[in-house]
């Protein structure tokens, strides 16, 4: 079904209940609209409350420093400083959702809080979900799982996960590597403007890269406040880096 690589061997034996729904509207262009009707039904199948603030997070893990405690992980930090903000403020929280990079550590913080947490009326917890790639997300009967490259298939993580009809090139090259990625990202836009019409919303980008980066612009169009956090390697770290001496810069 997907690689070693593919999967998380502790998380892979979480039995976390999670819901994954699947987006079947096909759009050609970032520009067409999602009819509203699709976003509705989806979104009350995935249990949003819309009067929340949320928290986008965007990023990964290549090149972080190793360290000896996986609680001193700097995307460990960062993943458990989202989650007690999101309790103290009730936010939906939109992560990473399959079984690699970042997504491992959200998963085993959504798996921790939501133990923690059972005791609460689902109204009082924070909401951690995914919007993934469909072609790209193992999970049971995917309908567009088979039109991927089995290196380029992760396992979902234990996190409420909505799947778009949209396969990522991620291991093509130039251009060719951003096909389509486009499209997702018009989905994942367009849900989160529902989710969240007048209600505070922030992106948080830890670690990451070239299809972070898009995320990233595409939510700076949107109105997000960005923000980055420093020593967690790649984009995040350099572009924290540059706002801190910006005023230095010539």
């Amino acid at each position: 079904m997907c690689p070693q690589w593919g999967f998380d061997k502790e998380l892979s034996t979480q039995s976390e209940p999670i819901r994954v729904i699947s987006l079947n509207h096909r759009i050609q262009h970032p520009s067409e609209t999602i009819p509203v009707d699709v976003e509705e039904a989806v979104l009350d199948k995935l249990r949003v409350n819309r009067n929340r603030p949320l928290i986008n997070v965007v990023g990964g893990c290549k090149f972080v420093e190793e360290v000896s405690d996986p609680e001193d992980h700097p995307l460990n930090k960062m993943s458990l400083a989202v989650l007690n903000v999101a309790h103290e403020v009730k936010a939906n929280v939109a992560v990473p959702g399959t079984q690699s990079g970042i997504g491992v550590f959200f998963g085993q913080q959504n798996v921790r809080y939501r133990r923690e947490v059972d005791y609460l009326p689902f109204r009082e917890q924070a909401h951690l979900f995914s919007i993934s790639t469909g072609g790209n997300t193992v999970y049971p009967d995917n309908p567009w799982m088979e039109q991927t490259d089995p290196s380029e298939r992760y396992a979902v993580a234990p996190i409420d996960t909505v799947v778009t009809p949209i396969t990522a090139l991620w291991g093509a090259k130039g251009e060719e590597r951003l096909r389509g990625y486009d499209l997702h990202i018009a989905y994942m836009e367009s849900l989160f403007a529902r989710i969240s019409k007048d209600q505070p919303r922030v992106l948080v980008a830890g670690n990451g890269g070239v299809f972070s980066i898009l995320e990233i612009n595409e939510s700076i169009k949107h109105g997000f406040d960005i923000l980055l956090i420093e020593n967690s390697g790649r984009f995040a770290e350099a572009a924290s880096a540059v706002i801190r001496e910006i005023d230095h810069l010539p």
